[in-house]
């Protein structure tokens, strides 16, 4: 489903219309994006967590120049479903 998909079903659910509807979930990314950066954590009460996580640093190794080298820590930004709907998940067919 993309964007614009997404517009428009929840304009014919909702009666919005796809204008209004386009508003609202652009206002709504922007305020999950600043809030995450902000370092809070947004909950959808029965759909899920967006955050962020702090990967701490690590040691890899180039395969090409077969040396060791040094991941900085980083900043991730994650999404975690909601058990009500990983439930719903585990009942779909395969």
């Amino acid at each position: 489903m993309t964007k614009k998909d997404l517009i428009r079903e929840i304009a014919l659910s909702s009666g919005l219309t796809q204008k209004d509807t386009e508003t609202f979930i652009e206002s709504f990314t922007e305020c999950v994006e600043e809030a995450i950066t902000n370092g809070e954590i947004v909950k959808l009460n029965s759909f899920g967590t967006f955050g962020m996580k702090k990967n701490a640093p690590r040691t890899a190794f180039n395969l090409q120049t077969k040396k060791k080298m040094t991941i900085p820590e980083r900043f991730v930004p994650y999404f975690k479903f909601s058990s009500l709907i990983k439930k719903e998940m585990k009942q779909l067919p395969v």
